[in-house]
């Protein structure tokens, strides 16, 4: 049941250690939650966590073999990501919801190295309606979509390639209440299909009521 384990996290920034002797451990079939008010280390914790950063010293296991390198490495593991800032890390705001949607996991839709166009859009396409992203197609450009179906396109491509771990942070800020209940209730349906979610908020209550 156990799937990872990261031990002392010393990595300095600038005049303060972020994150000192932490150990968590994510199991399969739950959410573990972390609280608490922006700039406090959560930030940084998620950079190592998701091979952002690189800090001093950083043990982590998935299934009793070691992870290690970039975001690209960690994707590759298995472990999926929903940055805390969307416009920022999540999302490349003048491309298209189909480009976004691909961002990170492009190999799956190359053939010797040009990507699929057809593929690709099939793929968005049946995102855009799973997902209930408001769009007339997959084309359009995601500045010009909401806050909430921002967040939906983010939330689309880490959830439809299955990954087995998935680190989540402020999954809901900015959206709306409709958001927010669509995107609970797929964190919770994916809890109950096995995954392992790490859950990083500064809203008390979305941690307390979605943490096992």
């Amino acid at each position: 049941d156990y799937i990872i384990e990261m031990l002392g996290i010393t990595k300095e920034f600038p005049g303060i250690i972020a994150n000192d002797n932490i150990t968590l451990q994510l199991k399969k079939g739950e959410i573990l939650g972390i609280a608490g008010i922006e700039g406090n280390g959560q930030t940084e914790l998620i950079e190592c966590l998701t091979g952002i950063c690189h800090p001093d010293r950083l043990d982590m296991e998935k299934d009793g073999q070691p992870i290690k390198g970039g975001p690209d490495e960690f994707i590759r593991k298995g472990i999926g990501h929903i940055p805390e800032d969307r416009m920022t890390r999540g999302l490349i705001l003048e491309l298209s919801i189909l480009d976004n949607l691909i961002l990170g996991y492009q190999d799956q839709f190359q053939n010797r190295g040009i990507l699929d166009r057809k593929k690709i859009r099939s793929f968005s396409e049946g995102l855009l309606k799973e997902f209930l992203i408001k769009s007339p197609n997959s084309g359009v450009k995601c500045s010009a979509l909401s806050g909430g179906n921002q967040q939906k396109v983010i939330i689309a491509r880490v959830f439809s390639e299955n990954p087995d771990i998935i680190i989540v942070a402020q999954p809901t800020r900015g959206v709306d209440i409709g958001a927010i209940e669509y995107i609970h209730d797929r964190l919770l349906k994916l809890r109950d299909e096995g995954k392992a979610i790490l859950l990083i908020s500064a809203d008390l209550d979305e941690v307390k009521n979605l943490s096992d």
